[in-house]
């Protein structure tokens, strides 16, 4: 069975890159421009990890993360941070809400496709 991924960042072109590095590796991929939309998708589709963006609209990264990690039936699904944000606080802010790796951008997305197989495999 194919691992599913939600790719949820605001920017297309990072979203776009990460979709083909992970379905280079044989995941199915969905994306989200927003928290919103990636919550509605958690809600419709079985996910197994999703890499997320702080910086979004509507709902931002750290509240998808806190909510995810709230509820019993998505408490599971690894959470990888991958952002901008680079300031300790917000590094510690990411890990303390549950984050399962906090990736700062830029990044090689080969890279981050060999951590979630990781990730999944673990």
């Amino acid at each position: 069975m194919t691992a599913t991924i939600l790719v949820a960042d605001d920017e297309a072109d990072i979203r776009n890159i990460v979709r083909l590095a992970l379905e280079a590796k044989g995941f199915d991929v969905q994306t989200a421009r927003s928290g919103r939309e990636a919550l509605d998708c958690i809600d419709r589709i079985a996910t197994n990890a999703v890499i997320l963006d702080v910086n979004m609209p509507e709902v931002d990264g750290f509240t998808v993360l806190q909510r995810l990690k709230q509820q019993a039936h998505t408490q599971h699904i690894p959470v990888i941070m991958l952002t901008a944000n680079d300031a300790v606080e917000q590094i510690a802010r990411g890990w303390r809400l549950g984050a399962d790796f906090y990736w700062t951008k830029p990044f090689k997305a080969d890279q981050l496709a060999e951590l979630i197989q990781h990730i999944l495999e673990g």
